[in-house]
């Protein structure tokens, strides 16, 4: 027997409340069907004040899903704030340390995003409700942390033709120098 929501509404409730609910009302086969004894039954939903509490947590236990080997990743911040919600019972043992932390990376390139999590590790009836904004700072791992591929790949190609155009001046110069050199009698 299934008793809709509406008839047991919570909104606006502070305290415990009282139904009594006839359930032969809600037989599926009314027809077919009957309670043989009272069908009034009294049901009581327990209200409870949810509360609030904040975690500090270590970015490095972010486990990252779908990471490349040859891409290096960092974190803008070493902590993030995560705040969870439920009963004061369910909160009063909880740590950090319970907390499971995924972030998919794998549609991730080298550069700077804004970090997503999903959560795990928490007991029924405790969510978490938000957590402070972070940022993923990707690398290649061949270049190492905090220089992309275009800046290495430019500063590579503004060397070649520093390196280039010195040559040519140098050997202009020896050039010159052996033409006076022949020139005189």
């Amino acid at each position: 027997i299934t008793v809709p929501g509406q008839v047991l509404n919570l909104d606006g409730a502070e305290g415990d409340q009282v139904y009594t609910v006839d359930v032969e009302d809600y037989l599926t086969d009314q027809e077919n069907v009957s309670i043989p004894w009272d069908s009034q039954v009294t049901i009581t939903l327990r209200v409870q004040q949810t509360e609030h509490r904040t975690l500090e947590v270590s970015t490095d236990r972010i486990i990252r899903v779908g990471g490349q080997d040859d891409f290096h990743y960092t974190y803008d911040r070493d902590t993030i704030e995560v705040v969870v919600e439920g009963l004061s019972e369910d909160l009063e043992g909880l740590d950090a340390s319970d907390l499971i932390m995924e972030m998919d990376v794998s549609q991730m390139g080298i550069g700077s995003y804004a970090g997503v999590l999903t959560f795990d590790g928490l007991d029924d009836g405790v969510e978490v409700t938000s957590y402070s904004d972070f940022h993923v700072l990707v690398s290649s791992r061949e270049i190492g942390p905090g220089v992309s591929v275009t800046e290495e790949s430019s500063q590579d190609e503004s060397t070649a033709a520093d390196e280039s155009t010195s040559q040519v001046q140098e050997s202009s110069t020896e050039q010159t120098e052996s033409s006076s050199e022949t020139a005189a009698p």
